[in-house]
């Protein structure tokens, strides 16, 4: 399947698992943005790496717990591309720990990045998805949500947000989200 002429921006896409789907979508002909909260030199070694299969690819730093910076952050990538076709929402965090010890700041920051990031990236990304009249939403999960206290339910609670938001989306044209509930470990 060719995605020549689309593009995508991929949250948490420096590295890791987001690196991997970055590539994958360029090779695929995908133009990619590469969201990054922290590691720009990850960031801007993945884009030339999507850049070495020929496409179009650029860095955009954006903390996705900041709705105002999810905005800010579709928006750039709409100004640089034109258009926006494919959102993955790949960014997380997780700040395992034995629960008698675990601070409630990490917690939030779990919730905030895990959940609320999707959220606000989903919500943003929608707004240019409609006017479009396309696009295609997908995020991403770890089986660990389910299976590795003290992580907060954040993944599994947007499942549930996700399905009451495909039921409701204006004219019946909501975008596919896929997920992929599944533990990795290495090979």
């Amino acid at each position: 399947m060719s995605m020549e002429g689309n593009v995508a921006l991929v949250t948490g896409g420096s590295r890791g698992i987001g690196r991997a789907i970055c590539l994958e979508l360029a090779r695929q002909g995908a133009a990619v943005a590469v969201n990054y909260a922290g590691s720009s030199q990850a960031a801007e070694e993945t884009a030339e790496q999507c850049r070495a299969l020929g496409v179009e690819a650029e860095v955009f730093q954006a903390d996705v717990s900041d709705p105002a910076a999810c905005s800010a952050l579709v928006a750039a990538v709409k100004e640089r591309f034109g258009r926006l076709d494919i959102l993955v929402n790949n960014a997380g965090i997780s700040r395992d720990g034995l629960l008698m010890t675990a601070k409630e700041e990490d917690f939030t920051q779990t919730l905030d990045t895990n959940l609320k990031g999707a959220y606000f990236c989903t919500k943003a990304a929608a707004k240019v998805m409609l006017r479009q009249k396309y696009g295609r939403i997908i995020c991403l999960s770890s089986g660990a949500t389910r299976v590795r206290p003290p992580t907060p339910p954040a993944r599994p609670e947007f499942w549930g947000w996700s399905k009451r938001r495909q039921r409701s989306w204006p004219g019946g044209t909501s975008p596919s989200t896929r997920w992929l509930p599944a533990i990795l470990r290495p090979i």
